[in-house]
């Protein structure tokens, strides 16, 4: 990804998780154990749903790029279409394997270890391809798109999550974090600690800004047309202990209807605050791409 150590530090998070036997962690569960499987259990509707609008629903082929635990793309596997997982790290890969059996999953989820950069996969090979916060990860984005786009058949679907370090709801949960481990350790008088605190509002890992604006050009240099980006969920993940994570789920619970709409809504207030951008293009049919450069 690049020097800042992007790659290491996912790769140290799937080898705990992998020495845990969490490979659950991020799948989308029908009943979520935590906030971030009821986060994922939101994306996954939202995915689906988008999915079925662009006309690529149960019985398409889809290239999940980065998939990590492939909770996504497990989801829907189960639900009728045709996933192939692809990520850099085997220890991913491993937790999407066993992640897939789990859920009854075999064959029908195919795992691919390599970069996005050049996914090891025939070109126009899939009707969609789709990212999870991937592409904020990379400096130069360029080459990535250029893999990803490769892959995707003239007249199918790019679908990226970026989640983007920018003022949003993101950066207000890592506030949040940040003040309550501060005066957690106050309370401990845990000077040293409480002073450290500022890390959690910058990650230990690369987070390109990228605005709207950005990620629509992204795309568009990719040779991608009829982009579209707009914000997606407006409850941030907090770090929170188990008795206030589960009042914080009842709560987004709760708001689902409001969840729903946000998420669908593509308004000034909803791209401000939603802490994801939702990007997606169409590659231009082989006969767009003739006239064009003709």
């Amino acid at each position: 990804m690049n020097a800042t150590g992007s790659i290491d530090h996912f790769r140290k998070q799937w080898q705990t998780h992998v020495a845990a036997a969490e490979y659950d962690v991020t799948y989308p569960a029908e009943s979520p154990r935590n906030q971030w499987q009821l986060l994922e259990r939101i994306k996954a509707d939202l995915m689906r749903d988008l999915l079925v609008k662009e006309g690529h629903g149960p019985g398409s082929t889809v290239l999940e790029c980065g998939c990590g635990t492939a909770g996504i793309g497990i989801d829907l596997g189960l639900k009728g279409w045709c996933v192939t997982g692809l990520d850099v790290s085997e220890d991913a890969l491993e937790m999407a394997a066993r992640n897939a059996a789990s859920h009854g999953l075999g064959e029908e989820l195919k795992l691919l270890v390599g970069r996005v950069e050049a996914p090891p996969v025939p070109d126009g090979s899939f009707d969609v391809v789709t990212s999870f916060g991937l592409l904020e990860h990379f400096k130069d984005m360029g080459p990535v798109m250029d893999g990803m786009v490769r892959t995707i058949r003239p007249g199918g679907l790019f679908v990226a999550e970026v989640v983007s370090f920018r003022p949003s709801a993101l950066v207000a949960g890592r506030l949040f974090d940040m003040a309550a481990s501060a005066s957690y350790n106050l309370a401990k008088l845990r000077v040293r600690k409480a002073l450290q605190s500022w890390r959690k509002l910058v990650p230990d890992f690369y987070e390109k800004p990228l605005g709207r604006n950005g990620c629509r050009r992204v795309l568009e240099q990719a040779g991608l047309t009829d982009v579209r980006v707009w914000g997606i969920r407006p409850f941030p993940p907090l770090g929170l202990p188990e008795s206030l994570e589960q009042k914080y789920m009842s709560l987004m619970g709760r708001a689902s209807p409001f969840v729903k709409w946000f998420d669908a809504a593509d308004n000034v207030f909803t791209n401000a605050w939603g802490w994801s951008l939702m990007a997606v293009g169409v590659k231009p049919a082989l006969s767009d791409q003739a006239r064009s450069s003709s």
